[in-house]
């Protein structure tokens, strides 16, 4: 009885043995589904050669229902299911319907594997044509710097930006937007920001499918303390004028000027030159470069000034003086003065100028250096009894200086 127990046992056992193995591998009727399996889709690359690219989604799944057996079902899974679009057959933008193609691994099963359903029965791609163009980079200012500061002109290593898309998506990009804060800022900047993709009217772009050149741009912005300083001229005496009895106008009479505070507080003014009155025999004009020193800049936008000199308050007169002196004839030479009357131009006060006579006027020509006939500028000085007029203008004495026996002799 006992035999009889096992044996049917060992017939139990081999028996299901049998139908496991039936059922697992020789059964071809087994089927499966197997979802959410990625599509590659193949010769993407030829859209670009075309000015194309892909607009819809570029990872597509599918789910397929495959039949095999059992065994060879269970070795197939999303990794090892090669599901394969061919795009190369596009040629032009549009949406279009793909098929694609459904290989099992052949390594690892031992049976043919059949594709029962699948789902999507192709795949939607859309396709549209690929632009590239530059766009400038413009700053956004949040607020503005303090008072008695100002901002320089921006400048980005990047003054515009390389973008590549759709068509329909890079034609409506304008500008790239820099948003920079002003507020309570002092000192200057010079850091990278990212940007912003936007329209002609300032609006924010949709640009997930759109590429640039680069992430982010530097931006050099310099800020610098204000201030306003006159213009000034130094003024040297001369030609009985003083600038006590000179109006002096210097256009323009100020200047703004930037830069470091440390700079900035040690300038009270600017010196742009210097004016010898003795140089002007009337009302003149002349023009100076506004010049500032190495750090600061010239925020007015002015490079020169014009002082206007005039004398409202002295007279000119001429005088005609023939007695010239000569000064420092060297030893054993002679000189001989050819000019033998010069016309002086005197200004002063009126009442000095109405009792001024040409006997109050001295001539004298240093000879020192002279060797020949040479055209030598006199010392011209005033009696002390006329303390406020003076000479104007350039002058010049014609003067010989030779051995006594060949100074010229003058006919009778």
């Amino acid at each position: 009885m006992k035999n009889k127990v096992v044996s049917a046992l060992i017939a139990v056992v081999l028996a299901f043995g049998l139908w496991l193995y039936v059922i697992t591998v020789i059964s071809p009727d087994q089927t499966r589904p197997y979802y959410r399996i990625p599509v590659v889709l193949d010769n993407a690359n030829s859209l670009t050669e075309k000015q194309l690219m892909l607009v819809s989604d570029p990872n597509p799944t599918v789910t397929v229902e495959l039949a095999g057996t059992r065994s060879d079902l269970n070795k197939i899974n999303s990794q090892n299911l090669n599901v394969v679009a061919d795009l190369s057959s596009i040629q032009e933008a549009g949406e279009y319907l793909v098929g694609y193609s459904i290989t099992p691994p052949n390594d690892l099963v031992s049976g043919p594997i059949t594709v029962q359903a699948r789902d999507p029965k192709q795949i939607s791609v859309v396709v549209a044509e690929k632009v590239t163009k530059e766009v400038p980079v413009q700053i956004a200012y949040e607020g503005s710097v303090p008072d008695g500061y100002i901002k320089g002109t921006p400048e980005f290593d990047y003054s515009e930006i390389k973008v590549s898309g759709p068509k329909d998506v890079v034609n409506q990009i304008d500008h790239a937007t820099v948003k920079v804060d002003l507020i309570n800022r002092t000192e200057s900047i010079a850091q990278s920001y990212r940007y912003e993709l936007q329209n002609k009217d300032g609006e924010p772009l949709d640009v997930k499918m759109v590429t640039t050149n680069v992430e982010k741009v530097r931006l050099q912005l310099r800020i610098s303390a204000i201030k306003k300083i006159d213009l000034k001229v130094n003024v040297v005496s001369g030609g009985g004028a003083t600038e006590q009895t000179t109006d002096l106008q210097i256009s323009p009479s100020q200047i703004t000027i930037s830069g470091s505070e440390a700079l900035l507080d040690g300038m009270k003014e600017l010196v742009i030159g210097t004016i010898n009155l003795a140089d002007f025999t009337s009302s003149a004009t002349k023009e100076f470069e506004i010049l500032l020193p190495e750090g600061i800049t010239n925020e007015s936008g002015v490079n020169k000034a014009t002082v206007t000199i005039s004398f409202p308050m002295l007279e000119k007169k001429e005088f005609n003086v023939g007695n010239i002196q000569t000064l420092n004839v060297p030893q054993g030479m002679e000189a001989d003065v050819l000019t033998k009357m010069l016309t002086i131009t005197v200004r002063g006060p009126e009442e000095q100028i109405a009792e001024l006579r040409a006997s109050d006027i001295t001539v004298q020509v240093n000879v020192a250096q002279v060797n020949g006939s040479e055209m030598v500028e006199p010392v011209i000085t005033i009696s002390d009894k006329f303390p406020d007029v003076g000479p104007v203008g350039k002058y010049s004495v014609s003067v010989t200086v030779a051995p006594p026996s060949t100074v010229p002799v003058e006919e009778n």
